[in-house]
């Protein structure tokens, strides 16, 4: 008997939906550590910075994380924003 589970095109769609699930679980953590790190810098956003900073891609995430100790007001902030 075949279980569904044994099977190659159950195992591909399983492996797919795993991927994609830790794509968007690190997506979703870089953001908070980004928002974590604005925060313990002191960087007082408005909702619509905040807002911006939740659409931005990983690779501009990766950018004001690299940059963080360059980002000391929101106008710096904003560089990455725009």
């Amino acid at each position: 008997m075949l279980f569904m589970e044994e099977s190659a095109g159950y195992q591909r769609i399983l492996e797919k939906g795993v991927e994609k699930g830790f794509v968007q679980g690190r997506d979703i953590t870089l953001r908070e550590v980004t928002l974590k790190l604005l925060k313990k810098k002191s960087i007082d956003m408005s909702e619509e910075c905040r807002k911006k900073l939740e659409r931005l891609d990983v690779d501009t995430l990766n950018a004001i994380t690299d940059n963080i100790f360059e980002i000391n007001t929101v106008e710096d902030l904003k560089k990455f924003l725009d």
